[in-house]
């Protein structure tokens, strides 16, 4: 899983809400000059100014834009614990119906998270994470969902994730660009030795053949694990014969002490990449090596167009 990392003296990031909304009056006068104040470093004049737009605000966007920018003045004052407060307000504010904007959510739910950054609370940061992460697995314009047979087939090239493949439990469903165009999910095999993990991940617009999205990810992976050594490596057409081959390679390291193998599968479908990332404990070498070739070969990949 690609994980974020999350940045201090973030601010400005605070500064500016998304949202089209219209505003007009004198509740438009004290946000505008609310939001003049905060960028130029003028956190007491802009909250005066913000708290009166709150009482000014109508229901909606509105509102939610106001708070906002209350929640950017108590971060750039770095006040911490203020700024949690009103984003979790913004939030059940949102859940309570108050509004109805994908893109802003996720935009409030993000600041969120990078406040429990600084405020050193893991578990807030992973939650807010997670239900970020769950709005775009929900996106309509990227996803068309099955819910009873529990399956997200991707738009835009017509992989399918499946709940369960060859014994592998999906255990996420992750957006990589808001457009859908790099997502990826997680699967997970459990055995009495511990976890095979296998991550599919489907990008557009590469321009790289397979080969060399192969290398640059194996770079990372030799950069990450210390210089492991190559235990595996091969080919696999998907599609069989008359598809495309993809290589893989696989490398095993010392990790935390415990030896671990780790590695990739990638395949092209023209600027199309599907990609596996693939880890478990070394001691499952032999019982990995089938599970993934038996994972790849039930995935059941898009043909080609």
């Amino acid at each position: 899983m690609r994980m974020t990392a999350y940045p201090l003296g973030l601010a400005l990031m605070l500064c500016v809400a998304t949202s089209g909304t219209a505003w007009a009056g004198v509740w438009e006068d004290a946000y505008e000059n609310g939001r003049a104040h905060l960028q130029q470093g003028e956190t007491e004049a802009a909250e005066a100014d913000l708290e009166k737009a709150l009482e000014l605000a109508a229901e909606g966007m509105d509102k939610a834009n106001t708070l906002y920018m209350l929640a950017a003045a108590a971060f750039q004052r770095q006040d911490l614990e203020g700024a949690a407060k009103t984003l979790d307000e913004i939030i059940a504010y949102h859940d309570a119906g108050g509004f109805d904007n994908r893109e802003f959510l996720k935009t409030v739910l993000n600041r969120a998270a990078i406040v429990a950054y600084q405020r050193k609370d893991r578990e807030a940061v992973d939650a807010y994470t997670q239900r970020r992460m769950k709005i775009d697995a929900t996106n309509p314009d990227i996803w068309d969902i099955d819910s009873r047979a529990d399956t997200y087939r991707h738009r835009d090239t017509g992989l399918v994730y499946k709940p369960v493949v060859a014994g592998f439990a999906r255990q996420a469903i992750n957006v990589f660009r808001p457009d859908g165009s790099d997502v990826g999910a997680d699967y997970t095999l459990s055995t009495d030795q511990g976890d095979i993990g296998i991550t599919v991940y489907v990008t557009e617009h590469i321009p790289l053949t397979a080969e060399q999205n192969l290398h640059s990810s194996v770079q990372s992976l030799r950069a990450e694990m210390n210089l492991p050594d190559l235990v595996r490596e091969g080919d696999f057409a998907p599609w069989g014969d008359a598809g495309p081959v993809g290589h893989f390679q696989i490398y095993r390291a010392s990790v935390a002490a415990a030896p671990a193998e780790s590695g990739f599968w990638v395949v092209a479908d023209g600027q199309t990449h599907y990609k596996m990332r693939i880890s478990y404990p070394a001691s499952l070498s032999d019982a990995a090596a089938k599970a993934i070739d038996r994972f790849i070969a039930d995935f059941g990949w898009p043909k080609l167009k």
